[in-house]
């Protein structure tokens, strides 16, 4: 009987054994190659990426050159000091004359300006304004007679001036910008004579106007 019992077992056994199927060969994983690599980013990406999303048109940007034709005629340069969302704070410096740009009359300034995003489409055009106080020096003409045959008497003045640029940027990309506006202001005398004799000092002599046209970077 144990013999027989003996034999079921391993009847049995075999049994199963014949039912499992083979082990099936090692095949190795091979990564699909059909997926796209991402795109390297474009360096305008790259930029705007640095550029806080929070800034207004125009405010992102960090000096300014500019060229005014006008009374008075010169170069401005510009440096941003101080940036908040809609506006910034400027430091600026002048230099020109009275008229034409390189004139013996020459004309020097530094001054501070706030910079504001009025209205922009939020991407390249915004319509900006900035007033500006500054103190600037006139030199005097250097050979002057009036219609009677008189020389003049005026000295170099030196004045506050209490200006603002109006102007339309465009963003050429996203570190440089194009303006152009219009600027104008009001001289108060500090001291100085006019062609008179007249001192300048206290009082609004003149006011000052001119287009200007440059890049923001």
């Amino acid at each position: 009987m144990r013999l027989l019992a003996l034999l079921a077992v391993m009847g049995a056994v075999g049994t199963a054994a014949a039912q499992i199927p083979p082990a099936q060969p090692l095949v190795p994983l091979i990564p699909p190659t059909n997926i796209p690599a991402d795109p390297l980013p474009t360096e305008a990406e790259v930029i705007l990426a640095q550029v806080p999303r929070n800034l207004d048109v125009g405010q992102q940007h960090t000096f300014g050159a500019q060229v005014q034709f006008g009374y008075p005629s010169g170069l401005r340069l510009q440096y941003t000091a101080i940036r908040y969302e809609q506006t910034s704070i400027l430091l600026e410096a002048f230099a020109g004359a009275r008229t034409a740009l390189w004139g013996d009359e020459g004309v020097y300034g530094l001054g501070a300006r706030s910079l504001f995003t009025i209205v922009s489409d939020g991407e390249k055009n915004a319509l900006m304004f900035g007033p500006g106080i500054s103190f600037s020096y006139w030199q005097a003409e250097s050979h002057h007679w009036d219609y009677w045959g008189y020389r003049s008497r005026e000295t170099d003045q030196t004045y506050l001036l209490f200006d603002a640029n109006i102007g339309w940027l465009h963003e050429l990309s996203p570190s440089v910008g194009w303006e152009i506006g219009l600027n104008f202001g009001a001289l108060v005398g500090l001291s100085g004579r006019e062609s008179c004799g007249c001192k300048v000092s206290g009082k609004v002599t003149s006011g000052t106007i001119g287009i200007y046209t440059g890049f923001r970077f």
